[in-house]
Order: C-alpha cells, then structure tokens, then sequence
C-alpha cells in the first residue's frame, strides 16, 4: 500500500494537508494566514500525498494571488493545462504572462514536458534564443539538463554576432552559463553518474563537454573563468581535457584549472613543476599544490642538485604540496631538519610544514593506498635508521628478521637506501609468496617494521592478521589431527566389525561342517551295521549250503 503520510509542515496544519476534499477546503480557508515558507512547504511537497489534480488545481490557483513572487512562481510551474484550452485556462495563462515579475511571467516556458532541445523552436538558432529577453532565456536554460554541444553552439555564434552588435551583453553570457553550469541537474548528468551500457548517451556525454571546454580559449576572462571552475575533466567517451585547450590557456587559466581537487592531469602538473621558472611560480605552486606526485628517482634526481637548489625546492613542495607520498613528506622533513644551507636555521621551519603535511595526509588516506604508503614509510624509517641523513650520527643496521636488509645499504645516501630497502623487500615478498604460510610469514616480517608514532595503536593490523593466520594454522592443524583420529577410529570400527563378520561366517561354516561330518559319522555307523547284518547272514547262507552238500553218512 503507497504511503500517504503528510508532508513535514507545522503540527497544527497537518489536519489541513490532507489529500481530500474537506482537507484542501481547510488548507485554502487559512491559507493567507499561513507564513510564507509554510506556503512554500505545501506546494512543494503537496503532491507527494497523490492528492487528486482537480484539488490541486484548486490550491494553485489560490496561490497565483500570493503577494509573494516566489510563491507565484512556484505555483505556475505546477498548474497543468488541458490539451484543449478553456476559457478558464486562457485566463490564468494572461494572469502568469503578464506578472510583473519576470519570474513568473517567463515560468511558463520552462515546460518539463518538452523533450529535447532539438524540437524547441528557441534554440533553433542564436538569433531565436538571443531575441528573447534574458529571464525567458534563463528560464530555458532552467530547463535544460544536457544539451552542452547546443549551449556551446550558441555562446560561441554569441560571441561573434550578439555580443558585438549589443543584442547580448558579457554579464547576459555570464548568468546564462552560470545558471546552466551550477544546477544539480548538470552535475548529476556529466559528473555524479557512472558510465552505462548506454552507448549514445555516453558518446552524447563526452561530446557535450568536449564541446563546451573547446569553448574556453573563445572566452573573455569571467566566462572562461566559469566554464574552468565547473567542467568536469572527463565525461562520458571523453576521459581528459582536450590537449589543443590546454596548449591555449593562459598561465591564470591553467592557474585556476590546477588548483581544483578533482582535477588530475598528474602528467601537466609533473612538467610544469620541472619547467615552470620562477617568472612563473605562481604557476608552479598551482600545478602541486593538489593531484601532485613525485616517484622515487625523480626525489632523487632533485636530492641530487646543489645545497641551495635542493632546498629551495624541498621548502616549496613542504610549503605548497598536500598530496605527495608519506614517505616523500618524512625524507622533506628530514632533510631539511638537517640542513644548514639557511644560516638562520629557516629551514627547520619549512620541515615542521613537511611533518603537518604527513599527519594530515595520513588522516585522508583509506584502504589499499593507506596501507601500501605506511609500508614505504616503515621502510623509509628504516633507512633513515640504518643511513641517518646528519653524517655525524652513526646509523644502526637492520638484525634478525630483517638481516637481509644490511647489504642494502648504501653509505652517505639515505634516500639511496630506502629504495634500495624497497626493491630488496619487494623481493623478498615474493620468495615467500613460495613458502607453505606467505601470509603469516609476510605479517611476520612487517611486524619487524618500525612503528608510525602518528598511528595510534599501529602495527594492531598486523598483529590482527598474524593472530588470525596463527589461529586458522592452529585450526589447520586441529582439523588434520582431528580427521586422523577419526579416520583411524573409522579404520579400527572397519576392521572390527570386517573380522567380527569373518568370525561369524567362520562359525557358521564350522557348525555346517560339523554337522556334515555328524551325518557322514551316523551314515557311516549305519553302513557298518549294515555290513555287519549282510556278512553275518553271508555266513549264515554259506554254511546252510555246505550244509547240504556235505554227503550224507
């Protein structure tokens, strides 16, 4: 059943939003009572209650009497007229036409009922939409979601035709793709949404905003401006800036692209922080300021270059960079903790920035990225242990488990070490991913790994894991013992009850053959009588007959 509870509006008005007869009678009996963001509540979400349109109608029209424009407004844009249109229709139509605020007065041509642009006789062609006055044009822009190929279509015929002759004004250009560019609707089509499996729609999607950052390098300063602070980098088909617009922006443009979050362009951001000089620092800062990463040979192409040089550019990428690996934020800090290039100690300053830089870096990171980062900042430490970066202290070997790391190092040279350390635990990594247990050796080692102080209960993960795999080897084993005694015990049940049943067959073929020979005995016993009664009357006969033929006297 569909839920027609009432909507959120003050207790003692919710026995007057009812979707029924009597409850709109109420609502319009105290309606000009009611405060003006009440008002606002009810025509918004009124239709939420499914309420009946004749009634609805009813409550929209009352609300066209509103002496706020804002009511009005919304009122008109929720009025719906009948295909064949009344008399009462044609009324109501003058009344919003000749409003006086041009809010209202233009509400009508924002129709959701329109289907595409391509069928609206306003955006035929830039003549069509630019002789119209400007809250009839903003009114349609209102109303459009897509259509960023048609908008960048008619801004650049603006620029050439109505912006020359005064038909347009800059500030005219402005509100229109301020108003196109900022609403909810844009960004949930070209930026909020995943691709689909819809293949027109994407390639529509990737056009659009093709189209509209090809516009950029036309544009006077504010509107391209505005098209840099809201376009999505990719859409759609499209998955970057097209490279001919960033070879045509100025340095404020490319300024201004770089300093948003959602921008990538990690390879534009790595050459322009090689190239940029210092006529164009303000550029530099922009291009690492976000989005910035630096691998490790290229740290150890800059550690490389002279005392000073070195630290100018260690002092800036703690100043100005946020997004650099854990790791590169620690050896910034250490290095510069150690330097002496600054004779009044600046650059400890600059590696205090590095440290806050690593905490706040460490509170952004989620996941699989956090825990492969902390890994290369467990090794770095490691390194920065076993190859301090001061030459004056004496570094400490990495022993034990971790033995195999000590002819890794690499003297006078901490970052050398660490990726020196990297390559050698990649290594072995993989020769235990060989071994019976690689996980439980694996969580060994890094156990071994020295603790991120920044960390608050560090390493539990790993304890957590060896547990786990300490605990399923235990159940392993327990499972293996287990299945032995019992196969054993079945195994012994088997035999028993097999030699229980031999015996009983046994048994029963034995009381057979001892009844066969107690038959064959009495038959024998039989046959002996026999005999016995057969010989004697034998003799018997013999000696009747000897007998008779003896002679007689």
């Amino acid at each position: 059943m569909e839920d027609k509870t009432a909507p959120a509006v003050p207790a003692l008005v919710t026995e007057m939003v009812q979707p029924t007869p009597s409850g709109v009678a109420k609502l319009l009996a105290a309606w000009d009572g009611l405060s003006v963001e009440t008002q606002i509540l009810i025509l918004v979400r009124f239709e939420d209650l499914q309420t009946p349109p004749h009634l609805l109608h009813r409550l929209h029209v009352r609300a066209l009497d509103s002496d706020n424009a804002y009511i009005r407004y919304l009122a008109a844009r929720k009025i719906k007229f009948r295909q064949s249109c009344t008399g009462e229709d044609q009324a109501l139509k003058e009344k919003i036409e000749n409003d006086p605020d041009p809010l209202v007065r233009f509400s009508l041509l924002e129709d959701p009922s329109t289907l595409s642009i391509m069928y609206d006789e306003a955006f035929k062609d830039a003549d069509s939409f630019f002789a119209l006055p400007q809250a009839a044009r903003l009114a349609k822009i209102r109303l459009i979601a897509g259509g960023g190929e048609w908008i960048a279509a008619l801004i650049s015929e603006a620029l050439g035709k109505q912006l020359k002759n005064g038909t347009v004004s800059e500030l005219e250009l402005y509100e229109i793709l301020a108003d196109y560019l900022t609403k909810p609707s844009f960004r949930e089509r070209y930026t909020d949404t995943e691709a689909t499996y819809d293949g027109y729609n994407e390639y529509s999607k990737g056009t659009d905003i093709e189209s509209l950052w090809k516009l950029v390098p036309q544009l006077p300063g504010s509107l391209s401006t505005l098209l840099i602070e809201h376009l999505p980098e990719a859409s759609g088909l499209i998955r970057e800036i097209p490279k001919d617009v960033i070879d045509d922006l100025t340095d404020t443009q490319l300024e201004i692209l770089l300093s948003r979050k959602d921008i990538e362009l990690r390879e534009l951001r790595k050459k322009l922080f090689w190239a940029a000089g210092i006529t164009r620092e303000r550029l530099r800062s922009a291009a690492v300021r976000v989005n910035f990463q630096i691998d490790n040979e290229d740290f150890a192409s800059i550690l490389a270059k002279s005392p000073k040089e070195r630290v100018n550019i260690l002092e800036d990428l703690a100043m100005m960079a946020s997004d650099l690996r854990l790791c590169v934020f620690d050896a910034i800090h250490d290095a510069l903790f150690a330097s002496d290039v600054s004779p009044l100690g600046g650059d400890y300053e600059y590696a205090m920035f590095a440290r806050e830089k690593l905490k706040k870096r460490l509170a952004e990171l989620k996941g699989w990225e956090r825990d492969r980062e902390l890994l290369d900042l467990r090794l770095y430490r490691l390194a920065h242990r076993a190859m301090p970066w001061d030459s004056k202290k004496e570094g400490s070997a990495p022993t034990d488990t971790l033995g195999f790391l000590a002819d890794e190092i690499i003297a006078g040279d901490t970052w050398a070490t660490f990726m020196a350390f990297s390559e050698a635990w990649r290594r072995k990594n993989e020769e235990l991913q060989r071994e019976q247990d690689p996980h439980l050796l694996r969580a060994d080692l890094n156990r071994c790994l020295p603790r991120i102080y920044e960390v608050e209960h560090d390493m539990s993960d790993v304890d957590v894991v060896t547990k786990i795999d300490g605990r399923l080897k235990d159940i392993r084993q327990a499972i293996e013992t287990t299945y032995a005694e019992k196969f054993g015990q079945m195994l012994a049940d088997s035999e028993k009850n097999i030699l229980e049943e031999h015996a009983s067959q046994l048994k029963n073929q034995s009381e057979t053959l001892r009844q066969a020979f107690t038959a064959l005995a009495t038959g024998q016993q039989k046959q002996t009588v026999l005999l016995s009664i057969v010989a004697g009357l034998l003799v018997l006969i013999l000696l009747v007959v000897l007998f008779f033929l003896m002679p007689l006297p």
